[in-house]
C-alpha cells in the first residue's frame, strides 16, 4: 500500500524566531531565519564582516538568557567584540558563551556530539567553516567532500535532536563564467542548508554591512537591511 501524500498546510513548520538580535534592523532580517531546528548558512568575499554577523548573534543568543556554542576555526572568537556587542549593562551575559577550536571537520563532528538538552544552547555558531575546511585535506578531494557530508549530517541531526539553529560562515566569490555566486563548501554545503545569507561591505559606510536574505523557508522573505557592526557595538546605520 502506497504511503498517503500530505497537503502542504497539515505539515508544521516552526517559524517564531528565539533569538532578538541588535540593531532592531538586523532583528527583522536576519532575525527572522534563526529558527529552532535549522541550518543557515553566513556567506560573503570577506571574513571581517563574516565574523562580526557571528558576533551579533552570539550576543544576542546569551543577552536573552539561553547559551551559544561558539566553535572558532582560527581566533576568531574575539572577547572584546562581544563585550562591545552585549553593552556594558549586560557584562555577565559572556559566561553562557562556550568557545570550542575546531581544528577539521573531524573536530567539528566531534564537538557537534557533544550537544546535550541539559546544556541549554539555543544556537550552534561555525566560526568560519572555510577556517574547518583549510585544515581538512586538499581541496576538491573525494575524501574531504565525504567528510564534509559526514559533518554536514552529524549538524542536522544535532538540530533535529535538540531544536537548536546552527549558523556556518564561509567565504564566497563569484563564478566568473556565470556570474553565480559560490560557497567553498560546494553544492554539499548549499544541499544540507535552509537558509542562504549574503553579507558584504559597504564600503563608504565605516563599519557599514549589507546582508542580503537569498533563500530560506520563511516567506515572504525579509528584505535586505543595512547595519553596522564593529567594535562600537551593533547599531543602525543612521548612527555614528
Amino acid at each position: 500500500m502506497l504511503p498517503q501524500s500530505l497537503p502542504l498546510n497539515s505539515v508544521e513548520f516552526e517559524d517564531r524566531p528565539f533569538v532578538q538580535l541588535r540593531p532592531r534592523q538586523l532583528d527583522q532580517t536576519l532575525g527572522r531565519v534563526l529558527l529552532p531546528s535549522q541550518v543557515s548558512l553566513v556567506h560573503g568575499p570577506d571574513r571581517a564582516p563574516l565574523t562580526l554577523v557571528a558576533h551579533a548573534v552570539t550576543a544576542g543568543v546569551v543577552s536573552g538568557g539561553g547559551r551559544c556554542l561558539f566553535l572558532d576555526s582560527g581566533g576568531n572568537y574575539n572577547p572584546n567584540l562581544i563585550r562591545a556587542m552585549l553593552g556594558e549593562s549586560d557584562p555577565e551575559s559572556v559566561g553562557r558563551i562556550i568557545v570550542g577550536p575546531v581544528f577539521g571537520l573531524t573536530d567539528l563532528t566531534e564537538a557537534l556530539k557533544t550537544v546535550k538538552p541539559s546544556d541549554g544552547v539555543l544556537v550552534v555558531v561555525v566560526d568560519s567553516l572555510t577556517g574547518v575546511l583549510n585544515l581538512t585535506g586538499d581541496s576538491g578531494s573525494k575524501e574531504r567532500q565525504r567528510d564534509l557530508f559526514g559533518a554536514l549530517e552529524e549538524l542536522r541531526r544535532t538540530v533535529n535532536s535538540h531544536g537548536v539553529h546552527a549558523l556556518l560562515t564561509d567565504h564566497s566569490s563569484n563564478d566568473w563564467r556565470t556570474g553565480e555566486r559560490r560557497v567553498v563548501g560546494g553544492n554539499v554545503l548549499q544541499h544540507n542548508i535552509d537558509t542562504s545569507v549574503y553579507c558584504s561591505w559597504i564600503r563608504k559606510i565605516e563599519d557599514g554591512i549589507l546582508l542580503t536574505v537569498e533563500r530560506s523557508p520563511v516567506f515572504p522573505p525579509p528584505t535586505s537591511v543595512a547595519v553596522k557592526l564593529g567594535v562600537r557595538g551593533p547599531r543602525s546605520p543612521n548612527r555614528r
